[in-house]
């Protein structure tokens, strides 16, 4: 992750940031048996609502390579009777008025989760797979207007996938 961070600075560097367009990273797809070219900014993804909705219509079709994201820990929960993971949520971010870009973490190593409990209200940047993304709405109520989310979620195996750092 450090790496990934060193590299993403230096493309943010003043007067070669184009360079970011043309960087591909090339990872192994288990589906296809052959290596894929992935666009930097198919892989890396920063904390704003332009990213975060970038990434959700980009991983609303199957993908199969790793992505990062940065993101602020909102929350780290143990698994539920329904819900067999780990879920750490990084914050909504409204795109939209009612319309919120939400990522999750899950991951399902119990030795993981005090570890990821002292993330909570962090700055992180994550390095995980399996990312998949989803739309789910509320009903309208008398009390609030019907919402959308678009959930994204990826899984990680071991707190190595997760940096804590002091800003974006």
């Amino acid at each position: 992750l450090k790496r990934i961070l060193k590299l993403r600075c230096q493309l943010d560097m003043e007067g070669i940031g184009e360079i970011k367009d043309k960087i591909k990273l090339k990872f192994y797809n288990s589906v296809t048996k052959m290596y894929d070219e992935i666009p930097w900014n198919s892989f890396f993804f920063e904390y704003d609502k332009e990213d975060y909705l970038r990434a959700f219509k980009y991983l609303s079709k199957k993908v199969y390579h790793p992505v990062v994201f940065c993101g602020k820990v909102k929350s780290v929960k143990p698994p539920t009777e329904n819900f067999k993971y780990y879920t750490t949520s990084i914050g909504f971010i409204e795109v939209e008025k009612n319309k919120y870009v939400s990522l999750n973490v899950l991951f399902d190593a119990p030795e993981m989760y005090m570890e990821m409990k002292d993330y909570e209200g962090c700055n992180v940047v994550i390095y995980g797979s399996e990312a998949y993304a989803k739309s789910v709405r509320t009903k309208k109520s008398e009390k609030s207007a019907e919402r959308e989310y678009l959930n994204i979620s990826m899984r990680i195996c071991g707190t190595d996938q997760v940096l804590k750092i002091d800003g974006f």
